[in-house]
């Protein structure tokens, strides 16, 4: 996708050619506004009265229906009400297209596009494979499917077309994406044409793709329409916004189509009310037809407040308002009824530091209250009782406790989504910042004995102290999805450089030969002291595995993270069932529990969620855990950040209700990542420390059990000897990772590389912990060089000489580092090398900076790569391997030589 700096350079050149109207009379908005609809939403969430009604008072011109992963959408999709709203809005003289893009979230059924090594090229979506006759068959058969549900289509439009396919029919090749169309999407555009006319011989193709001239000169010949995107930016001008456009005007001709202008949330806000509507002003000023792609980010999301949008377009609120009401129906109900009343005018509370509380609902006659009593003997507190079905006076007493830790002992029919939030809430809402105050707990078991012998072995742990000794990584293959079974094997390592024996279980419940591993695979779970599943649950299974195959197991005192969903769905769970996506209510047996069984086999800890979602979250606790933290504070900090990274201000947790529509899945952004947050849950005492001190070389580790301390590491150790020493970055010896320009606010610390490209803004930033690494003394390091692997590499046109420049950082910064606190760095590179359409190792001299950072390795800020090109058309980039690429061939390192 072509970025901000890029139309700037364009809307220059309109300028001085005269291109651009100066002072043209403004054109109705009707002629030049349009909105696109997620087509699966129409008719349930999105009433056609209320779009009918809102397309008329907003005074949009055009419109179009969106199925962005027809091979998903095309199931959820309201044929009839679909078919409605086109009718009646054409008879109203609005223009509607229709959008799609041939790909799939899931389950593909035809070939779809991999990697050289087989893998899905694109972990957001599968695209057909633009070499094979079956997938471009299929692909052009969704046209005229299309044109069937209405005779007033004004067109088809193929969406955002990408090929980075490296099968055996494509060859490996790196193709960026939205660069220039290959030979195999140019043939699948000219099949999905010919598919229309066959159906209805005026029909017309639309194609949606990039801003260049070069994109669209090998498709111009077999599309009707062409519909250039951008997805705009708070730099980006208003004339510079309509320039792309108009200067394709001169090359497209008559074939240049509508405007799209991409302020979806999939890529992050990069815009705000009044630039949209400075932007709707000169686009209705110089005549240029555009689209909102698509109108639930300006209009139903927290993204923007709705009335500030419609101010700024000059859209009447009060003509809006009724339809956007109906469309926002199930958020206002869900806000009017929440699970717990949330008082505004409430005191900042302060948790009371270490302080430690144990909750029931139990009466004391309850076998299960055994475990209440004696986990507060052994904290030395009172066991204090609320009814847990009393969501509001539950709340209250854990607001009044003011405790830092909270263990809620519970049978298993008393918990699921409904308790998690209640405890959400109280946990968020002790002060008014939306981030967790306190942490809690769950004890309980499939039996009573269960839960007394959780709470037994917890104190037994913490008296011996056992040092971790093996961990188990379990991966699933589902839905031909390969890459859990990447992130098993790549945790399976990381757990070896920490010193335990670690080993990777891969289940395939898909496979022929699974029946037959099945058992031997299971085996591999006994006497583990720490367990990872990675991949697709249910409740009654996790990664492949049911209940029934756990209660065999002998866990050794383990603590569990299981990133599956409903994986902590202990007797009760709602799912999505049906064609209406309405929820029901299944019941569990705990005996069928995943969660419990795995209690019943001697886990301790456990980190999941008791709904869908949540899996990075799971993956936080775990990271936190590793670094010597309580399993409460671990679980704290990964909700935290899942509160950070979600950017929440505030929250709204709604009871689950038989057959409405799932909550995460309806109403606001902020309230679906609330509630795939209140999900998460912790079983076990939230005061336990399952690694105190921390792994041994662990990236994040610590040496003090405190979460503040979490993200420091702990540098690996090396003694330099003469001749050639080899430093590579293992996470916990350094860390790299990127920053860029038009994602300002966002971080990418963990990704397995960091990019750096000339396109706007894109730098990477590398340092290496040398705080323990030692010089002997007499010995002097005669050369230093850095080797960064760069692959992927991508130039859009002929560039010439572009300079790969290495800067030293004069500022600390921290992994998770974004374009907005980027450190000062020298502005002379200490080195340069040339940009080359090569995959390679680049070398760097810096020797002078490693012998300067060992005598004081408190001024080792690291340093940033930059193209000294930036801004400059057309652009190039390389990804560079950084210290958590999943192949350690590849990872940076310091070749040090000494004498």
């Amino acid at each position: 996708m072509n970025h901000c700096r890029s139309f700037i350079a364009l809307a220059t050149l309109l300028l001085i050619v005269g291109l651009l109207p100066a002072n043209a009379d403004p054109a109705d908005p009707a002629k030049t506004r349009g909105i696109s609809i997620p087509a699966a939403g129409i008719g349930d969430d999105y009433p056609v009265a209320a779009l009918v009604g809102f397309v008329h008072a907003a005074k949009v011109g055009r419109v179009i229906v969106d199925w962005d992963c027809i091979g998903d959408t095309w199931g959820e999709t309201d044929g009839r009400a679909v078919g409605q709203l086109v009718d009646g809005l054409a008879l109203a003289g609005v223009e509607v297209a229709a959008m799609y893009r041939p790909r799939f979230t899931k389950s593909p059924n035809v070939p779809t596009q991999v990697t050289a090594k087989g893998y899905p090229a694109d972990q957001l979506g599968s695209e057909i494979c633009y070499s094979n006759e079956q997938s471009r068959t299929w692909g052009a058969a969704w046209g005229p499917a299309i044109l069937a549900l209405s005779p007033a289509w004004s067109e088809v439009i193929l969406g955002s077309l990408s090929d980075r396919c490296q099968c055996r029919l494509c060859g490996e090749r790196a193709i960026p994406t939205l660069t220039v169309p290959t030979a195999p999407m140019v043939q699948f555009v000219a099949q999905a044409r010919q598919a229309l006319q066959r159906y209805r011989p005026d029909a017309k193709l639309g194609l949606a793709g990039g801003c260049r001239a070069a994109y669209w000169e090998p498709v111009i010949a077999q599309i009707d329409l062409a519909h250039p995107a951008v997805i705009p930016c708070l730099e980006l001008t208003p004339l510079q916004f309509v320039g792309p456009p108009l200067y394709l005007k001169t090359i497209l001709g008559d074939k240049l189509g509508a405007y799209i202008n991409r302020v979806t949330s999939e890529y992050g806000v990069t815009s705000d009310a009044q630039t949209l509507g400075k932007y709707d002003a000169q686009a209705a000023k110089s005549g240029v037809p555009y689209v909102l792609w698509s109108f639930q980010t300006p209009f139903l999301s927290d993204d923007y407040d709705p009335r500030e949008v419609c101010e700024a377009l000059g859209i009447d609120w009060n003509a809006v308002y009724g339809p956007l009401d109906q469309m926002m129906l199930d958020t206002e109900v869900y806000v009017a009824a929440p699970l717990v009343a949330v008082d505004e005018a409430r005191p900042d509370l302060v948790t009371v530091k270490g302080s430690y509380a144990v909750v029931t609902g139990l009466r004391r006659d309850d076998p299960y209250y055994q475990a209440a009593e004696a986990l507060a003997k052994h904290r030395g507190v009172q066991v204090t009782e609320v009814p847990l079905t009393d969501y509001e006076a539950f709340y209250q007493r854990l607001q009044q406790l003011r405790a830092e830790q909270v263990a809620v002992v519970a049978r298993p029919a008393e918990i699921g989504p409904d308790l998690a939030g209640t405890l959400f809430m109280a946990a968020a809402n002790m002060d008014h910042d939306p981030e967790l105050d306190f942490t809690y707990g769950i004890i309980t078991g499939a039996t009573a004995e269960d839960a007394l012998d959780m709470v037994r072995r917890t104190i037994e742990a913490e008296r011996v102290n056992p040092a971790p000794r093996r961990a188990v990584c379990v991966g699933h293959v589902f839905d031909g999805m390969s890459n859990c079974f990447e992130a098993m094997e790549t945790r399976a390592k990381e757990y070896q450089r920490m010193g335990m024996q670690a080993e990777a279980v891969g289940a395939d419940d898909g496979a022929r030969d699974w029946a037959q591993r099945k058992e031997a695979e299971i085996a591999k779970l006994n006497g583990a002291t720490t367990l990872a599943f990675m991949g697709h649950g249910s409740g009654y299974t996790s990664c492949g595995l049911q209940a029934a195959d756990l209660y065999r197991v002998h866990l050794n005192d383990a603590v569990i993270f299981d990133g599956a969903c409903h994986a902590n769905a202990v007797s009760a769970l709602w799912t999505e069932q049906g064609p209406d996506k309405k929820l029901r209510l299944s019941n569990l047996p705990s005996q069928k529990s995943v969660a419990l069984a795995t209690i019943h086999a001697g886990a301790i800890g456990r980190v999941a969620g008791t709904g869908t979602s949540g899996f990075s979250l799971v993956m936080e606790a775990m990271n936190a855990v590793d670094s010597g933290v309580s399993m409460g504070e671990a679980f704290r900090e990964g909700q935290n950040r899942g509160i950070r990274k979600a950017k929440l201000r505030s929250m709204v947790v709604c009871p689950y209700v038989e057959g409405e529509l799932d909550p995460k899945k309806r109403g606001s952004r902020a309230q679906g990542m609330t509630h795939i947050l209140a999900s998460v849950l912790l079983y076990g005492d939230p005061a336990y420390i399952p690694y105190p001190g921390g792994l041994p070389n662990r990236r994040g580790a610590t040496s003090a059990p405190a979460v503040a301390t979490a993200g420091k590491a702990l540098p690996q150790e090396l003694k330099l000897v003469a001749g050639r020493n080899e430093y590579v970055m293992r996470g916990g010896n350094g860390v790299a990772t990127m920053v860029i320009q038009y994602l300002a606010e966002r971080s990418f610390a963990g990704a397995p590389y960091a990019a750096v490209s000339d396109n706007r803004g894109v730098r990477a930033l590398l340092r290496f912990d040398l705080s323990q690494v030692s010089l002997p003394a007499g010995m002097a390091v005669k050369k230093a060089t850095l080797r960064v692997y760069a692959e992927k590499p991508v130039a859009t046109g002929e560039p010439g000489e572009r300079l790969l420049g290495l800067h030293e950082v004069t500022q600390g910064w921290e992994p998770e580092v974004t374009w907005a606190t980027m450190p000062k760095f020298a502005e002379a590179p200490l080195v340069t090398v040339p940009f080359e359409r090569a995959v390679k190792w680049l070398d760097f001299d810096v020797t002078k900076q490693v012998n300067a950072w060992l005598k004081a390795p408190a001024d080792n800020h690291g340093l940033m790569f930059k193209f000294a090109t930036e801004g400059q058309q057309p652009f190039v980039s390389w990804n560079l391997a950084n210290g958590m690429a999943t192949d350690e061939s590849t990872r940076p390192r310091l070749m040090i030589e000494c004498q």
